[in-house]
């Protein structure tokens, strides 16, 4: 297994994936949808994430994988489809997704990130943070949630898991009775 730490090279993954660099965030997405994704962002006006999601939010659905040493196939959940997974390392980098991809159908979580999250000026950036930042951003900027939204934690650590799942939950009972 990879080490959080190591350099990934571009490779694919699954049918028709591949894995990208941008620093420290790695993703995998597909190709179909690179050469997509590149096409609307050279289109999208507007320079703030919010209204490049909103302008293109629509075109592309995708699944968030917030681990940061696990790959999908680690974790005994059933992603339905191995396309369009994008793998985030750290709470940073999934929150970067999420400012400019839009809003993805689909989050898997794992509480605890690399110990280097828990030593920062911000404040622990865990699994659990970023489902904060998350709900907060969607009620922030008032947007809807992609139909049949779901998650699943796939964290080892228990306390973690319950405190997203029972978060997430909330979230969703009261955005359902608002929306």
């Amino acid at each position: 297994m990879r080490s959080a730490n190591s350099t990934f090279q571009p490779f694919f993954w699954k049918s028709k994936c591949i894995q990208l660099n941008k620093g420290l965030f790695q993703q995998t997405i597909s190709l179909a949808h690179l050469v997509e994704q590149l096409t609307i962002n050279q289109s999208v006006t507007g320079s703030t994430p919010v209204a490049k999601q909103q302008s293109w939010n629509n075109k592309m659905t995708w699944k968030l994988f917030l681990d940061d040493i696990r790959f999908p196939e680690d974790v005994k959940y059933y992603y339905k489809s191995y396309k369009n997974i994008v793998i985030c390392r750290s709470m940073d980098d999934a929150i970067w997704c999420v400012e400019h991809y839009g809003l993805p159908d689909f989050i898997s979580f794992d509480h605890d990130l690399a110990d280097t999250h828990y030593i920062s000026n911000d404040g622990e950036k865990t699994g659990y943070t970023f489902a904060k930042w998350f709900c907060d951003y969607i009620i922030d900027n008032n947007l809807k949630l992609p139909n049949n939204f779901e998650y699943y934690v796939h964290s080892m650590n228990p306390v973690g898991a319950k405190n997203i799942s029972a978060y997430m939950e909330n979230f969703l009972n009261i955005y359902s009775r608002t929306f």
